[in-house]
């Protein structure tokens, strides 16, 4: 047990502020909207009373049982069944609970943020707000590691949990769990029309840590619940995990959908009292008993029916309902639900009634502006989407008119801090499946349109600095952040560059969704002479590996191939001509020095990267800049490019490529060399060319 007079880690004088500060600090680095209460979430329902109940007591029930040692559960379920509106209850219900505390939640959505590196920094930063002694651990893991965000998952991990929970003796209260609900496991990391292996990886780390926290920490008081789609990876991984499973299947709640849909009728009835006046039973009990019978289980279909019958955009729940009708029956010609073979044929047959009401005037806006919402899967506002993107809003929510029975739509009075949200992802997916959505489908060439959109807007705005120039110009702040934001959506496309035209010099770039761009070389060149490269790592993500590697290739191949055209922003020098006593500058706080290093396949570990950033001097600068010494001395013909404007920040980048520099093993120190190191990339603050000799 911890003794609550001695401090746990540090003086317990003074510590408020340097708490409030780490709490801050952790801030920057949490997914903004996902817990269950947030704003982005509100479109969410619980379930209604009376429903689902066995399901809600028995999760409920299980936290409270942790004396059996067992500490993680997972609902499982298909889409559509209502694993979120259970898992909103649920946290709902411990809220106002005295036994147990909601510790945090995640709610992931294809159309919000769920970078991994942010996932277990929200759950840090819930528990920091609610118990002291874990703020002071974040304190002191802020003073020494202030990086650690960047660091993989199973290091942040051992940071967050592992280590406060087995060396400082926090969160043992077994009297009182403290429960982190996630749900949408296998939408974590999403993005549109993507079916990416990485993503299956970051979910199974996900579950491997927790499952190896519960194992080896059983007196904990986390309570870990995660609710997913019965994906077949995750399902294995959660059984060799021995998680318990708690499965909920599409019959599991054919009492409840009936109580869901009268409740749900009476009160449009309410809200129409007119249409209604002259009609004593709405709806008859065949309409009725045939709603029941299509749903065949799914919760889903249930609500989007309510929420058709009900659109306030047309007010005519009558003729709505009739509609509803109609989609059943064309889903279900010659058979009735029940015994059909496609279980989503119901589902599908509302969601293309729904989608017939669109014009086809706006048709196409409807699925191009819904395709570049899918490739902003973040809390990204519609404002400001539109305008990048170059979208006059009255557009957007001309295209919309007709789909607040599935999306999520802002008032515009809203539009500036929230965007257009789907209120299901069964719903995208019947976009995305051309079989289901037929001509309402956005199909791969929509994808690219939408890809392509974002990729040149971006372009636009880091050429010209400005978003779409109006008279009421916008912030500077504004201004700024997104031009970051531009830089972290297209620095990536400079690792893939190809030329199409030599003489014209037009090359090729390739974006998101390996759609390719063609340009300029001087289009190019405009926007690197407004881009600071000492900063520029924080414009790579992670994955895939070789990415810093191949960034330095193609940017040695642009200033080689147009030297006449990059020859004010690059000067190129030699390792050996680098002065090294500028990286001692007491200025230095206000760059980055960056160490990129690939590693090969091993037998014991996958490709990967490593990746060394220090932004102030610290006792480590010493200790970088000999390792910079030591490579100049064992290979002092590489060559370096001083990047950047003159006017702006300048930095030198170079590569070491061990697969073809011969003699590694005598040229630099065997210690510094793991198994399997194949280059390394520097991104060093500008320093001065020593002349040559």
């Amino acid at each position: 047990m911890i003794d609550q007079s001695q401090t746990i880690i540090g003086a317990a004088s003074s510590s408020s502020d340097a708490e409030e500060a780490a709490i801050r600090w952790l801030e920057r680095h949490i997914l903004t909207d996902a817990s269950f209460d947030a704003s982005g979430n509100s479109f969410l329902s619980i379930c209604q009373a009376n429903t689902r109940q066995d399901i809600r007591q028995e999760l409920l029930s299980n936290m409270t049982q942790l004396s059996d040692g067992i500490n993680f559960y997972c609902l499982l379920g298909p889409a559509g069944v209502g694993k979120t509106s259970i898992m909103r209850t649920i946290a709902e219900t411990i809220t106002s609970s005295s036994t147990h505390d909601l510790a945090a939640t995640i709610f992931f959505s294809r159309t919000r943020d769920s970078f991994r590196e942010r996932i277990l920094p929200t759950i840090a930063f819930h528990l920091a707000l609610k118990d002291s002694q874990y703020r002071s651990y974040i304190r002191e893991l802020r003073s020494k590691d202030p990086l650690y965000h960047l660091k993989d998952l199973k290091t942040q991990f051992e940071k967050l949990f592992r280590i406060p929970c087995t060396k400082h003796g926090l969160f043992q209260d077994q009297s009182h769990p403290q429960v982190i609900l996630i749900d949408g496991l296998d939408e974590c990391m999403g993005a549109a029309g993507e079916n990416n292996p990485q993503y299956e990886t970051h979910q199974l780390t996900i579950i491997e840590l927790i499952s190896k926290f519960v194992s080896d920490c059983p007196s904990t008081s986390l309570v870990w619940v995660l609710a997913s789609r019965p994906e077949r990876y995750l399902c294995l991984a959660l059984q060799r995990a021995k998680c318990p499973i708690i499965n909920l299947p599409i019959n599991s709640h054919d009492d409840d959908i009936p109580t869901y849909l009268r409740h749900s009728f009476d009160g449009i009835r309410e809200l129409y009292p007119e249409q209604f006046a002259n009609i004593p039973a709405w709806p008859s009990q065949a309409d009725f008993n045939t709603v029941v019978h299509a749903a065949s289980g799914y919760f889903q279909f249930a609500a989007v029916a309510v929420r058709f019958v009900r659109d306030h955009a047309f007010k005519t729940p009558i003729r709505n309902f009739g509609l509803v009708l109609a989609a059943i029956s064309q889903a279900y010609p010659s058979q009735s639900p029940e015994n059909s073979s496609q279980p989503f044929a119901t589902l599908d047959s509302m969601y293309t009634q729904i989608m017939t009401r669109v014009p086809e005037v706006v048709l196409q806006d409807t699925k191009c502006i819904l395709a570049c919402r899918l490739f902003r899967s973040d809390n990204y506002s519609l404002h400001r989407m539109c305008k990048v993107l170059g979208l006059e809003e009255h557009v957007v929510y001309a295209a919309f008119e007709c789909l607040h029975s599935v999306l999520d739509i802002p008032s515009p009075d809203m539009a500036a801090s929230s965007n257009i949200d789907c209120y299901h992802r069964s719903f995208y997916d019947y976009l995305l499946t051309p079989s289901r959505s037929g001509k309402f489908c956005i199909d791969d060439q929509i994808l690219y349109i939408a890809a392509a959109s974002w990729w040149w807007s971006y372009f636009r705005i880091l050429q010209q600095g400005a978003v779409n120039p109006t008279p009421e110009s916008s912030s500077q702040q504004e201004e700024s952040e997104l031009r970051e934001e531009a830089l972290t959506f297209w620095a990536p496309s400079l690792a893939r560059i190809d030329v199409v035209d030599q003489e014209n010099k037009i090359i090729e770039l390739e974006g998101m969704n390996n759609f390719r761009i063609r340009l300029y070389v001087l289009h190019l060149r405009d926007v690197l002479q407004q881009i600071h490269f000492d900063r520029f790592h924080k414009y790579l993500p992670d994955t895939p590996v070789d990415l810093p590697s191949k960034l330095f290739d193609s940017l040695f191949w642009l200033y080689q191939t147009y030297h006449e055209e990059f020859e004010q922003l690059v000067e190129q020098i030699s390792l050996k001509n680098l002065d090294l006593q500028d990286l001692q500058r007491i200025d230095f706080m206000s760059f980055s020095y960056v160490h990129y290093t690939g590693y090969a396949p091993t037998s014991t570990n996958d490709e990967h990267l490593h990746r060394e950033i220090l932004m102030k001097p610290e006792a480590r600068l010493d200790h970088e800049s000999s390792i910079v010494q030591k490579r100049q001395n064992a290979f002092p013909s590489t060559p370096v490019m001083v990047w950047g404007n003159p006017s702006a920040t300048r930095c030198a980048i170079f590569k070491i490529d061990y697969q073809t520099l011969p003699g590694k093993a005598t040229a630099v120190d065997q210690d510094e060399f793991p198994e399997g190191v194949k280059w390394e990339v520097f991104i060093l603050p500008y320093v001065q060319a020593v002349p040559a000799s």
